[in-house]
């Protein structure tokens, strides 16, 4: 893990995840499907999503050959799904990479939401983290808009 939390990166993936359709995003793993394409018909977890990018690939984050794990830098993630190597790629705890990065309903207040797309429940996650980590609220994405 790097020595200090990289949340600009956690930034890029705001914007990465903000610019896929709602549609095709999913907080439970194991609703994660391959497509025609990736634009036509893939559904997959953030983590995955990330997993895909060039970017987030230069940084060493790849997903395992059946698309259940994600690895850092080829490495296997033992006994988990992708916490471990999000850790390493994001240098945060991997409390904080669970609570992000968990399925839907894993925080109070989200069953309260039901109108919220997983994306949008994802992009809040990470827009409330940065904005409650010391000297990132003024550079944190802007709030959603009720519905």
């Amino acid at each position: 893990m790097t020595d200090t939390p990289d949340l600009e990166l956690l930034k890029d993936a705001f914007a990465i995840i903000a610019g896929i359709p709602a549609d095709a995003v999913t907080l439970d793993w194991n609703r994660n499907k391959e497509g025609e394409a990736l634009d036509k018909g893939s559904v997959h977890h953030p983590a995955r999503w990330l997993s895909l990018h060039p970017g987030f690939q230069e940084r060493g984050l790849s997903a395992s050959a059946n698309g259940k794990q994600l690895l850092y830098k080829g490495g296997a993630e033992p006994g988990g799904v992708y916490s471990e190597a999000l850790a390493q790629v994001f240098g945060l705890p991997i409390r904080d990479i669970i609570s992000l990065f968990a399925e839907r309903g894993a925080h109070l207040g989200e069953e309260l939401r039901p109108h919220y797309t997983d994306k949008d429940v994802w992009l809040d996650r990470v827009r409330h983290y940065l904005q409650t980590h010391p000297g990132k609220a003024e550079s944190a994405p802007a709030e959603k808009m009720s519905a």
